[in-house]
């Protein structure tokens, strides 16, 4: 039986090197990132909704749109070792691994990287467009005093909510939709 040799720990590394490629900018667009602050039309009144927190919250997206498919993805590797030889099992620290180890750790390590690369193509898209969402005018409370409603476009916005509020950051990152897109990924 052969053991797992360098070549496998070379492989793991590879894989989570490239992984944090795509995740630490994710991470940095979260915590660093400042949106494109684009303007509006006074009588724009697709802007004009009350705030409402989304229906799925982020959490319950990510934790259904990885997991259930990553379990998926290991029964079925699971219910395919059983049925046909795949791959050689390895010994690692004098254990034997399974070959479904291997194939499971592929497949769902192909597809969490699939998810970091879909969020990160969405997170660059949402921050270069900043396009406002349909509660911006409820977040920003602009100061009506400030804005000549007979011009046609009104750039910059004086909005009384500082900008380093959360929910005003969130206000300009309308489109593409972040649920959207990582749920046509994940499913």
């Amino acid at each position: 039986m052969p053991t797992m040799d360098s070549k496998y720990v070379v492989r793991i590394v590879v894989d989570v090197l490239l992984l944090s490629i795509v995740a630490i900018p994710i991470l940095l667009f979260f915590l660093l990132g400042k949106p494109y602050e684009r303007g509006f039309n006074c009588d724009d009144e697709s802007l004009r909704y009350p705030y409402k927190d989304s229906t799925v919250s982020t959490g319950v997206l990510y934790v259904v749109g990885m997991f259930l498919p990553a379990i998926s993805m290991c029964l079925l590797e699971l219910w395919r070792i059983r049925s046909e030889a795949v791959g050689k099992p390895l010994l690692s620290c004098s254990r034997k691994t399974s070959s479904w180890f291997w194939a499971s750790y592929t497949t769902v390590g192909t597809f969490l990287f699939g998810c970091a690369c879909s969020q990160l193509s969405t997170d660059i898209a949402k921050y270069s467009i900043g396009r406002l969402r349909p509660h911006f005018v409820s977040i920003c409370k602009p100061d009506w005093s400030k804005i000549n409603c007979t011009e046609d476009y009104i750039d910059p916005i004086p909005c009384t909510t500082p900008d380093d509020d959360h929910r005003m950051k969130e206000a300009r990152l309308s489109f593409p939709s972040g649920h959207a897109s990582f749920s046509a990924y994940t499913m």
